[in-house]
Order: structure tokens, then C-alpha cells, then sequence
């Protein structure tokens, strides 16, 4: 009898307060969550706009976005080369991830899946990149996890692989034994130790002094390094190129003098500033001599070639 007396005054309470129509809402106004935007919307229950995902490109030193393109980076050709990526959870749950792909054949993802990270932790986990031969190498890297907000995450890595490549940075404490991340120091023994065909990577900065090229070679200056990574910068922006000078007066000394060179080789020379700030009236910033001129190419490209303004002579001579 007590049943059938509260029913209908529970009913008439709510057409009076004007509830009726919010019956689902009344019961559920705690798994609700407001959409940020217009008032009054809501998502599914249970929805947390929280992104609990961060990754790190650890190799680059920096944190990447969803959906972005990294710098391009140098790797060697016909060799492997391992990116080392970081994986946070910055969520307050077990971060599960389950997919780890590349879209290109030459990336490969070096990991066990799935795997769980920790709230608060970190995973790092490795890329390996196998370029057959000189060239851009970009994939696209997609990681899957249970993260509410953003399951899919991507970014496209890039790379351009180089043959045998040498790095040099006029920036470094010590002389560096050449290598990614310990660059020589000096440019001249950078292209000394540099095979046939190799490529040395120069960071930007002064390098002063005659610098002999005697082997097809490729000198590159538009990759830049910071202590830790190197990275491209584009070839239009001249601020950030190396400077290639010879400063001495005491002889007319050419600043790159190419010299011996197979049959059928190619020297390239791209992205540098080389300058005869201080030599004589008749000095050559790039002297070339017959050997090369009849046997071999010779790429110059993006290279500010300049001498003193109140010399007239040629830049470049061949001999």
C-alpha cells in the first residue's frame, strides 16, 4: 500500500519541477562528460580528454607531434642505422601499446609488442633504417595504443642516405675521430680520412686554410649539428652555411684546390660559402686543375664562390 502511494507522488514531483524529459540524465550524472565548446553536450560515458601518449626522438633530442614530419637526418648507405625513439605515459593508467609500423620496407621497428607503460614511465624503442644505396629515405611510423585520445599516432620519419659520410664541426672541444656523434674538428683531415666517393657532412662555422681534394668526394654543408644530432636546413638559408676561407697573403693559395681525380668520377660541392678573404690579387677560390677538368664532373651547387670586392679576377680557375 505504501509502494502505490510514493509512485505517483514521485511522479507528480518531477512534472512539477519539469524533469520528466531528463529521466536518463538524472541516472547517469555522473558518468557524463562535458565536451568542451557548446554547453549542454556531452560524450560517451566514460571519455577522458586526457592525451596520455608522448613520444621523444631521442636520436633528434626533441618531443614529436601527432602528424608531424621530423627534420631529415644523415645515415649511411648499404649500412643499418638505428633511430632510438621514447614512448612517455603521461596519463594516470596503463599506457598498452600494441602496433608499432612502418610503411616502407627499409624502416623496421625493433620491438616486441605488445607492451604496457607504466603511468608516469618511459620505453624507448628502436628504428632501423637500411638504405640500399644514396638517397631520401622516408617512412611513415604509426603508433597504435589503448590512449583515449589519440590511438593512432603518427609522424613521417626522414632520412637521406649518404656513401661513407665523414662529419666535421669547426664548433667541437677535440680533434673527433669523424663520426655522428663525435665530429672532427678539422676539415682538412675530415676530407683526408673521407673514402672514395664518401661524403663529408660539415657543420656550419669557419674553416680557414687550403683544403686539397684529391679523390672524387662530396663536400655538404646544409646539414647543421648541435652537439648531439644533426639535422637539414635548407639550402636557401645562407646565414647557417660554413664558411670555407684562406686567409694567408703570403702566396696566391686557392681556398679548394681539386686536384687528382679518376676517370669517369664526380666531386660535388654543395651548400658552402668558400672565400679568399685576405689573399692576393691573383689568387683562385676554387682552383681546378686539367686531370680533373678532362676526366671528371665537377657539381658546384648553392655555393657562394667569392673573392675580395676589389679583385677582379675569376673565382674559379682552371689550370
Amino acid at each position: 500500500m505504501n509502494k502505490i502511494v510514493l509512485i505517483p507522488f514521485f511522479i507528480g514531483f518531477l512534472l512539477i519541477t519539469g524533469c520528466s524529459s531528463n529521466l536518463y540524465e538524472i541516472a547517469n550524472q555522473d558518468k557524463t562528460i562535458p565536451k568542451t565548446g557548446t554547453p549542454g553536450e556531452t560524450e560517451d560515458p566514460g571519455i577522458v580528454d586526457d592525451t596520455t601518449i608522448q613520444v621523444r626522438a631521442v636520436y633528434l633530442a626533441e618531443i614529436i607531434t601527432n602528424n608531424s614530419i621530423l627534420p631529415v637526418t644523415p645515415v649511411k648507405a648499404g649500412e643499418s642505422n638505428d633511430l632510438i625513439f621514447q614512448i612517455e605515459n603521461n596519463g594516470s593508467d596503463p599506457l598498452i601499446i600494441t602496433g608499432i609500423e612502418a610503411d616502407s620496407d627499409s624502416f623496421e621497428c625493433l620491438e616486441t609488442l605488445p607492451l604496457t607503460v607504466e603511468p608516469g614511465g618511459e620505453h624507448q624503442f628502436g628504428v632501423r633504417v637500411t638504405p640500399s644505396e644514396p638517397s631520401n629515405y622516408d617512412s611513415l611510423l604509426r603508433i597504435e595504443s589503448n590512449d583515449p585520445v589519440t590511438p593512432e599516432f603518427e609522424f613521417t620519419v626522414s632520412t637521406r642516405a649518404l656513401n661513407e659520410p665523414v662529419y666535421v664541426s669547426a664548433d667541437v672541444a677535440g680533434a673527433g675521430s669523424g663520426t655522428y656523434s663525435d665530429p672532427y674538428r678539422d676539415l682538412s683531415t675530415a676530407i683526408s680520412k673521407a673514402d672514395e666517393d664518401g661524403t663529408v657532412v660539415i657543420n656550419s662555422g669557419v674553416y680557414d686554410g687550403l683544403f686539397t681534394i684529391g679523390k672524387p668526394l662530396n663536400l655538404i654543408g646544409n646539414f647543421r649539428y648541435n652537439g648531439s644530432w644533426w639535422v637539414m636546413v635548407p639550402e636557401d638559408e645562407t646565414d647557417g652555411r660554413p664558411v670555407l676561407q684562406n686567409s694567408t697573403t703570403a702566396t696566391d693559395n686557392s681556398t679548394v684546390h681539386i686536384t687528382e681525380s679518376p676517370l669517369s668520377s664526380e666531386m660535388s660541392l654543395i651548400s658552402l660559402n668558400i672565400n679568399t678573404p685576405n689573399a692576393s690579387s691573383t689568387a683562385s677560390t676554387v682552383l681546378i686543375d686539367s686531370q680533373t677538368t678532362t676526366s671528371g664532373v665537377i657539381n658546384i651547387r648553392n655555393c657562394n664562390i667569392s673573392n675580395p670586392d676589389d679583385y677582379s679576377n675569376t673565382h674559379m680557375q682552371y689550370c
